[in-house]
């Protein structure tokens, strides 16, 4: 993987540079320290993705970011920002981004983001339980879930708060499945679902709210949740579409035959 640094200060470039080289699947092809650099840079190397701080002078790391996704469209971009805001994290994505990290998180977040984009589905058949993410703000409701799963042989291999903390964690873990409310704080699982669509394609996900409705069930399918399940009918439908969505690899919806066949 081919990799464009874009940062205006030397000493970010030269870390982040110093921490992809440590991987020998990346190659970083270039650096840029503004805007309008990056996108010459991108015409002049054609890398597979670009870094870009989103503070930079002249044309900012967002206009940049918009320019490339609309020119280059075979050019991935990871933005960059001082802190997670979740208003930056919306208009990053908005500008075409994969996906984005604050530097405070770069080394836990950058090279997992990175790999999962060159990742091919190469997962060999099944060898132990499957491997879950639950993301829930409210701990007793995380407590509830993880008990309903284990009890079936089925690990939950980590858990989040919201939707960016979800992110992060699937990027780092990358579980079978992830399981998303819908209502969290920073980022809720609409917008923690896109963004994991478009990073993670492979790995399923399955909505659970309090809510539910045709119009919402629309949505879901539109973005590419794969599943849904209503809190107030976990105990007796979570199990099920875990068993649908990772082993059959299908869809588990409430107008699906699964969830009818369970209404009786």
């Amino acid at each position: 993987m081919r990799v464009l640094i874009v940062d205006d200060q030397d000493f970010i470039r030269r870390g982040l540079r110093a921490l992809l080289i440590e991987d020998k699947d990346i190659e970083v092809c270039g650096e840029a320290a503004d805007g309008l650099q990056a996108i010459e840079k991108v015409q002049e190397l054609r890398p597979d993705v670009v870094i870009m701080d989103i503070s930079l002078p002249g044309l900012d790391g967002l206009q940049a970011t918009r320019e490339i996704r609309r020119t280059f469209s075979g050019t991935q971009v990871i933005t960059l920002s001082q802190y997670e805001i979740p208003d930056v994290v919306k208009e990053a994505r908005r500008a075409g981004a994969i996906t984005h990290v604050p530097k405070a998180l770069l080394w836990a977040r950058l090279i997992p983001a990175l790999k999962s984009l060159a990742a091919t589905d190469s997962r060999s058949e099944r060898v132990g339980p499957i491997r879950v993410l639950i993301a829930d703000d409210h701990d007793v409701v995380r407590k509830g879930v993880r008990v309903i799963l284990s009890s079936n042989n089925i690990e939950v291999c980590g858990e989040a708060c919201n939707g960016s903390e979800a992110v992060g964690k699937a990027l780092e873990l990358l579980p079978d499945l992830v399981i998303l409310d819908l209502t969290m704080p920073v980022m809720g699982g609409f917008e923690a679902a896109i963004e994991l669509c478009r990073l993670l394609p492979r790995i399923p996900i399955l909505f659970y709210s309090i809510y539910e409705g045709e119009a919402l069930i629309k949505e879901a399918k539109r973005i590419g949740v794969r599943g849904f399940v209503s809190k107030n009918r976990i105990s007796e439908t979570l199990l099920k579409a875990v068993n649908v969505l990772v082993v059959q690899k299908g869809t588990f919806f409430p107008d699906s035959t699964e969830i009818s066949a369970l209404r009786g």
